[in-house]
């Protein structure tokens, strides 16, 4: 829990920074922009207007951000509703509050509270210390240039200013912290014993009379939400290349003498040498010399190859090569030039030369030939026709998707119209809801994409698309995928009747009357522990130890077992959990110690006065609203109920 609020108050304050800052920042130019237009007001603090312009704005981004960080479970008609738009109505005018708050009392940072903020921020830091490059690239993945990032910053150390005086003197009693710190980090030893419900279904099979009665009190729960048989069309690679028609034989042959390179394996050796450096000016003699150690040194490694490493090791002047017995690697013709005739004219391994290469005598090993081929036509004929296909399609693609958003702008345009025109087939999906697919709809094809794509599902539940029938325009679900969808079939939420589901509620009966065994069980092995009759522990796991921030146990079974009285030991608890019941021994109690407190003291203290701060800043807030020249105008009602459907 600490460690999840220590890790995310960054995250917090960024979004402070790029949600909320940014409207403080550009109040003027949106102002002045409402002066000069025809946007009605919602809400005015003092001069400053709330338009319906800025709010929709506003608000759609605020949903694209909930859409993002919440991914495939985002259900728009959850979120985008009259009470969450007078919610965030009212943090727009709030930050127009504060706004004027720091105006009229002239607060204010210095440049070197600015400079501290930046260095101490721990998103700019390498290894502890403040990074110039990592701010560097925090500015341009945003967008800003630092002076516009550092006025942010500015106005963000004057907006705490507001309320600052308030928090500090907010203080947490000793016994509290002392008493929260103990119980956060006492340690328990604990054995469980689960009583699974499953182990008691073959004694619990209901009967026809019992499953009709769970139907009739938990019908409600089993209605089927309102869902549809959607219908769409994709462009994407796969059909844009599907577009594509084969390409001829001679096509694809002049395609492949133009890449032929790309299906030719170079032929690379393993080469070794020996290197004798020649003295420069060097004489006849000196010459002949170093000739004879050459012809003697080749002689050997001809006689024994394997021996060639030590010789190496023993005689060469290549410093570099001879700690690695005298290898240059597997090299291919023209990396290293001078090396090409003596080591690549060679048909078979071996020692060649001594060859003179510039200022030096070399023996060379050729150890390993890697042969380099060239894949035939044929046997790469297929991969040709995808190649070719798919840059055509690459190609075709812009055109493709100009035309796709072309058609789907056409209000009068059908789905079979645009299947048509660019050959793009009809594709269903029957069971999409504002959430999701129905179960009995995941494995279907194509349930992926409406699962995947929130923004899919929410043009399939808009009024026009479900009563009018209406053709979506182009949803782009990346770059190189783009959907037009529509509804083909609307059904309405329903209970089903007791025959369609009688399997889920003798299920659910079976389940419901193995628990209540299962607890009338655990409760009585329970009281014979206590009690002393039972004495055997052969069915409890084995002892671990937790505490309310360490054990691998759900939270509900952890804080059961932390909230059980421990006056004497060993103690027991029960407790339900979603596969039966479990009985809990704890054997021993052990209190945390002093030094392990004070490293917990800031962090709890802040954690426990975050509430009471929260509630101060509100306080505030409402005070200021109610000192300040507020107006809400009757279109913010307009505005807040005009939801989606």
């Amino acid at each position: 829990m600490l460690d999840f609020i220590r890790r995310h108050q960054k995250w917090m304050l960024v979004i402070v920074i790029l949600f909320i800052v940014p409207s403080f920042v550009f109040l003027g130019v949106f102002d002045y922009q409402s002066m000069l237009s025809n946007d009605p007001p919602l809400a005015k603090v003092k001069e400053q207007k709330v338009t319906r312009d800025q709010f929709n704005m506003e608000w759609r981004d605020r949903l694209n951000q909930l859409r993002v960080q919440s991914g495939n479970q985002f259900d728009i008609s959850q979120v985008d509703i009259p009470e969450n738009r007078r919610a965030f109505l009212n943090q727009m005018i709030n930050s127009r509050v504060l706004h004027e708050e720091v105006l009229s009392e002239n607060y204010s940072a210095t440049d070197q509270m600015v400079t501290l903020a930046i260095a101490s921020d721990p998103q700019f830091h390498d290894e502890g210390r403040f990074s110039v490059e990592k701010y560097s690239q925090f500015l341009q993945r945003v967008g800003i240039d630092a002076a516009m990032y550092e006025s942010s910053v500015r106005y963000s150390l004057a907006l705490e200013q507001v309320a600052e005086p308030a928090k500090r003197a907010l203080t947490l009693p000793k016994q509290i912290e002392d008493a929260v710190l103990s119980a956060l980090l006492e340690e328990r030893t604990v054995r469980l014993r689960l009583f699974e419900a499953s182990s008691y279904f073959a004694e619990n099979e209901p009967s026809e009379e019992e499953a009709k009665a769970w139907y009739d009190a938990n019908k409600e729960s089993l209605e089927v939400p309102s869902h549809v048989k959607a219908e769409y069309v994709i462009l994407n690679e796969e059909a844009a290349v599907r577009a594509v028609p084969i390409p001829t034989d001679t096509e694809l042959q002049q395609y492949y003498e133009s890449n032929k390179s790309r299906y030719t394996k170079i032929e690379r050796r393993s080469i070794n040498h020996i290197q004798l450096n020649l003295t420069a000016n060097a004489s006849a003699e000196e010459l002949a010399e170093v000739e004879q150690k050459a012809e003697d040194i080749k002689q050997q490694a001809a006689a024994n190859p394997a021996q060639f490493a030590e010789l190496a090791s023993q005689y060469s002047d290549d410093i570099g090569s001879k700690q690695l017995g005298g290898s240059l690697g597997l090299i291919s013709k023209g990396d290293i030039p001078e090396f090409d005739e003596v080591a690549f004219t060679p048909t078979e391994l071996g020692v060649y030369g001594p060859v003179q290469i510039g200022n030096a005598l070399h023996i060379v090993q050729v150890d390993h030939i890697d042969a380099g081929e060239v894949k035939a036509f044929e046997e790469v004929r297929e991969e040709l026709i995808n190649e070719v296909r798919l840059q055509v399609a690459s190609d075709r693609f812009a055109d493709l998707s100009s035309e796709l958003v072309r058609l789907a702008n056409d209000a009068g345009q059908r789905l079979e119209d645009i299947s048509s025109v660019l050959d793009l087939p009809i594709q269903t999906v029957e069971g999409v809801t504002q959430s999701g697919v129905l179960d009995s709809s995941q494995s279907a094809n194509g349930a992926a994409i409406f699962t995947a794509h929130p923004q899919l599902r929410e043009a399939l539940f808009t009024k026009e698309a479900i009563e009018e029938g209406s053709t979506s325009g182009v949803i782009e679900l990346s770059p190189t995928e783009l959907v037009v969808v529509k509804v083909a079939e609307h059904t309405p939420a329903y209970i089903p009747e007791f025959s369609e589901v009688e399997a889920d509620a003798v299920a659910a009966v079976r389940t419901e009357k193995s628990l209540a065994q299962a607890k009338t069980t655990a409760e009585e092995v329970e009281a014979g522990l206590v009690s002393g009759e039972i004495t055997g522990l052969t069915d409890f796991e084995e002892a671990i130890t937790v505490s309310r921030l360490m054990g691998n146990l759900p939270q509900s079974l952890l804080d059961a077992i932390m909230a059980a009285p421990v006056d004497t030991l060993p103690s027991y608890t029960s407790f339900w959990m979603p596969q039966g019941y479990v009985v809990a021994r704890i054997e021993s109690v052990s209190e945390p110690e002093d030094g392990v407190k004070q490293g917990l003291k800031t962090q709890i203290e802040e954690l426990l006065l975050t509430g009471p701060k929260v509630e101060i800043e509100r306080e505030l807030l409402n005070t200021l609203r109610a000192n300040t020249d507020v107006t809400i105008y009757d279109e913010s009602e307009r505005v807040i109920n005009d939801t989606g459907m």
